[in-house]
């Protein structure tokens, strides 16, 4: 915890690529396999951020002074 500054990240975006872009690509059609691919979206994402230790999803970030 900070003691300098009260630091809060709130609204979380998006994934940076939406499940129906991924379905189109990857040629999937019906809902059977959303669950699947979302996850596969959330772990590439997180996976990219860890090695680069640069952030794709946009969130909002307050800082005050305490």
């Amino acid at each position: 915890m900070n003691e300098i500054l009260d630091i809060s990240i709130e609204n979380e975006g998006a994934e940076p690529i939406e499940l129906q872009t991924a379905k189109d690509w990857l040629r999937v059609d019906g809902t059977d396999e959303d669950t699947i691919i979302t996850s596969l979206i959330t772990s590439c994402r997180q996976a990219i951020e860890n090695y680069t230790s640069c952030k794709k999803k946009k969130k909002d970030v307050t800082c005050q002074a305490k």
